[in-house]
């Protein structure tokens, strides 16, 4: 087991096993939500933890985490007008660039995340006793935390994929 923080900063190993040949398709991410971004400056990396237990095609472990390196670009425009919201997925595209990929993920309630890097794994996790979805409008903050995935939350890695879109290359 790891905890999420620790699997931000891990090395990869370069013969993945069982990688995920779908995780780059147009909105692979639909109805994961979005529960944080860290972004360490020191080492230019980004981690995008999702919630995958609602999403339609991610589903075969119950979080995922999304690591960038050599990032470039980060960038969230959306609503913030609410005391807590879920942050679900209704659209995701990778593209591939001269130097690395760039990833959009359209959110709602009206919000989008795009994030441009020299490369990039997400990982299929299972954390243990997360129990069941929490409900944003009738639990408290302390209940929803419990019953979601967190940075210090420990895993079993059960597929690690490279995004390796390559130049000129299409997701696919």
């Amino acid at each position: 087991m790891i905890t999420l923080s620790e699997l931000l900063f891990a090395d990869v190993p370069e013969d993945t096993k069982d990688e995920d040949p779908f995780i780059s398709e147009e909105d692979a991410f639909v109805e994961a939500q979005v529960n944080a971004v860290h972004f360490d400056a020191i080492t230019a990396t980004l981690g995008i933890l999702c919630d995958l237990r609602t999403a339609l095609q991610l589903d075969e472990t119950n979080t995922g985490l999304l690591v960038l390196r050599g990032v470039g670009l980060l960038e969230w425009s959306g609503v913030t007008d609410r005391h807590r919201t879920s942050r679900k997925v209704v659209g995701s595209s990778a593209r591939s660039l001269d130097a690395g990929l760039e990833l959009h993920l359209a959110l709602t309630p009206g919000a989008d995340l795009r994030v441009r890097g020299r490369s990039a794994v997400f990982h299929s996790l299972d954390v243990a006793a997360l129990g069941e979805i929490p409900d944003f409008g009738s639990h408290t903050d302390q209940e929803v935390r419990s019953m979601s995935p967190r940075w210090d939350s420990a895993a079993r890695v059960v597929r690690t994929t490279p995004l390796a879109l390559g130049p000129g290359r299409a997701p696919r």
